[in-house]
């Protein structure tokens, strides 16, 4: 027969297995924050999605039009509702309703304008972006065109390689 053990200890170990978690989480982040800082990028690591929207309209003037890619992570942590709430022009071609040519004017716009957001398929440790697009509309406005590029990135998306 086995001893049970009390629900306090396996509480204690749960804790302790997420402070191990979260330590390799950080570790993992921060080695991938420097890879990207020595390929030119400014990156920066944040606990949750609280913090990465502050961070990111932190740097959106108001003024600014922002183009958005195809990207739940975007979309997940708020920023759009907090942009259009500061009076940004969106170029957002996931809105409900819009016709195919309306759609392919505002993937064109992304080309144009000041800021535009996305996330990226997957984020290697060693400061790689890896992207896909169905159409090309993202990865043409992740490398030319906008004045500025953000991309989000979830600790889901870092990989060895």
């Amino acid at each position: 027969m086995e001893k049970e053990v009390p629900t306090d200890v396996y509480a204690e170990r749960l804790k302790n297995m997420e402070k191990i978690r979260m330590w390799h989480t950080e570790l993992r982040a921060t080695r991938t924050i420097n890879a990207l800082k020595e390929h030119g990028f400014e990156a920066l690591y944040v606990a949750d999605r609280h913090q990465a929207r502050a961070e990111i309209l932190k740097r959106i003037p108001a003024s600014a039009s922002i183009g958005v890619g195809g990207s739940m992570t975007i979309r997940e942590i708020g920023v759009l509702e907090a942009l259009e709430a500061q009076g940004n022009i969106i170029y957002n071609h996931w809105k409900p309703g819009l016709s195919q040519e309306e759609i392919l004017k505002i993937r064109k716009a992304h080309l144009t304008s000041d800021i535009f957001l996305t996330s990226t398929n997957a984020l290697t440790i060693e400061g790689e972006l890896v992207s896909t697009d169905g159409i090309g509309n993202r990865i043409c406005a992740m490398t030319f065109g906008p004045q500025k590029v953000m991309v989000a990135a979830g600790i889901n998306k870092l990989v060895p390689d």
